[in-house]
């Protein structure tokens, strides 16, 4: 549905039953996250560009292979938005951000630095990306910008590349050469200061007046005393960045004339950057990075304007946010309220944090991670992603059932045997015999024997089984994660014809409580 300018309660996608998301949660950024084919270009990445399509949001898409282009353009035309959009290509959409930086505040320091910052990127896109490089390689280039740049402003109102270059390479190399007139007939150097003073005896040079041009002139004098192979490296490392925008890609799109600028997303236009990673490599991320870049400044800053294009919302799109990141971590720490909506998708945080880079390379993913507020995991077989998932959701009380089952069994087996025996004989014999003597007699006599034999014997056996079995069930109440990692490995779909064409994914968004009473909820897609 359509919102007004500041209306930040305007739902965009409703997650489940009871949980929305709505334009004010969309300003809290949001990182898409998992593993390829896991489908989040499909669901996530379609459904809440489309919504903020429909909601009447002002879109910046970079694009990583062409075929998004396409995807996009069908997406514009299913929000019924395709009369909004702009699309960008190495022939179409050209933007001087130099010249764009003067016409916004007519400060020359501001295309000072954005030229300081064209030239990080450039450094960034390369093959040491992420390197931060020695801090006397960096405080150098900015300082011979700050002592050229305001030159050529005061000697050609304008500020172009090809100028830069031209007055470093023609700077002069020792003290000497500033006397000399050879030199000086050949040297753009001593054109643009000639110019320069010129003009500012003809009248005020806004940004430009005797103290900067003292300051300037100071500071080639002092380059001059320096040893020339010290001076060379300076000088050969910085126009080697600059010397990418004087041929090609480049030059077509940042080197001519202005005909579409960053705050067209003002007006609700949508940005296609239809210059594909894939396709055009380096200088097609150099010179998307340069327009999010150029976004952000113009996003920052646009207050001053009236109520509808201040306020407004702001879309940046970005899938596969690692070939895009230049300065997100500092843009998303600051852009809270001036209406703008990140959204990045990527495969993982090791993919993150390798293409960050560099010194510190884990505390400056952190710094960046940690701005969005709303993280989306799909299917991810990366258990780093899934553990740091896990950990930021955080832990809650969790019902777990226990279970425990025992068997048992036995057998018992005896035998006793005994056996005795006794026997024994006894016998005994006696007589006697007697007489009487005086007229009669009288004998007698006995025998006696006997005898006796006894044994015994016995014999026992005995034996037995028994069997137990203990079952008991419960649960318990403990402090644990409310999704354990490997969750987001085995529960989540990932469409296709084995899951019905259904994709899910956990949302998760600090200091909201979803309705299941969490921070937490898994969302259904249907592809």
């Amino acid at each position: 549905m359509a919102m007004k300018a500041g209306d930040l309660d305007t739902p965009l996608l409703r997650l489940s039953d009871g949980s929305i998301w709505d334009v004010r949660s969309s300003m809290m950024h949001l990182l898409v996250l998992g593993t390829t084919g896991s489908g989040k270009s499909s669901t996530t990445m379609r459904d809440a560009p489309l919504s903020m399509a429909k909601a009447g949001f002002g879109l910046e898409f970079c694009i990583a292979k062409p075929e998004d282009a396409i995807t996009i353009k069908r997406l514009c035309r299913e929000a019924g938005r395709q009369k909004s959009v702009i699309e960008i290509t190495e022939h179409s959409g050209a933007f001087n951000p130099l010249a764009w930086a003067l016409a916004r505040t007519g400060n020359i320091n501001d295309a000072t630095d954005l030229l300081d910052h064209m030239i990080e990127i450039v450094r960034s896109s390369g093959p040491s990306a992420g390197k931060l490089g020695d801090e006397f390689w960096s405080s150098s280039k900015t300082a011979m910008l700050r002592a050229t740049v305001p030159v050529i402003w005061a000697a050609t109102r304008t500020v172009r590349i090809d100028d830069v270059l031209a007055m470093i390479r023609s700077a002069p190399a020792s003290l000497d050469q500033f006397k000399d007139p050879e030199w000086q007939r050949n040297s753009d150097f001593y054109r643009f200061f000639s110019l320069a003073a010129q003009r500012l005896e003809q009248g005020p040079i806004p940004g430009f007046d005797d103290e900067v041009a003292e300051r300037c002139l100071a500071y080639w004098r002092e380059m001059a005393a320096l040893d020339a192979k010290t001076l060379g490296n300076i000088r050969v490392t910085l126009t080697t960045a600059l010397s990418r925008f004087q041929s090609g890609l480049l030059k077509r799109m940042f080197c001519g004339d202005t005909d579409t600028v960053p705050e067209l997303l003002f007006s609700s236009a949508i940005l296609i950057l239809n210059i594909p990673v894939q396709v055009y490599g380096e200088d097609g991320a150099i010179a998307q990075k340069i327009w999010k870049f150029c976004t952000q400044k113009a996003c920052l800053t646009r207050h001053a304007l009236d109520k509808w294009q201040s306020q407004i919302p702001v879309g940046i799109i970005v899938d596969e946010a690692d070939c895009f990141f230049y300065n997100d971590g500092e843009f998303l720490a600051r852009c809270r309220s001036a209406f703008v909506a990140v959204v990045f998708a990527t495969q993982s945080i090791p993919t993150i944090r390798a293409r960050i880079g560099g010194d510190n390379a884990h505390d400056r993913a952190e710094h960046l991670i940690s701005n969005f507020n709303t993280v989306v995991l799909h299917s991810s077989a990366c258990p780093v992603t899934n553990k740091w998932f896990s950990d930021k959701i955080g832990r809650g009380l969790q019902h777990r059932d226990t279970y425990s089952e025992s068997h048992g069994s036995g057998t018992n087996w005896s035998q006793t045997m005994g056996q005795s025996s006794q026997w024994g004989a006894s016998s005994n014999s006696g007589g006697s015999t007697s007489s009487d003597g005086k007229g009669g007699g009288s004998s007698g006599s006995s025998w006696g024997s006997g005898s006796s034999w006894g044994g015994g014997s016995n014999v026992g056996r005995s034996s037995g089984t028994s069997t137990n079995r203990n079952v008991s069930q419960g649960y318990s109440v403990v402090l644990d994660n409310i999704f354990e990692p490997g969750f987001f490995g085995r529960g989540l779909k990932t469409g296709g014809p084995a899951n019905k064409n259904r994709v899910s994914a956990v949302w998760m968004q600090a200091g909201r409580t979803f309705a299941n009473g969490g921070n937490a909820t898994i969302v259904e897609y249907r592809q």
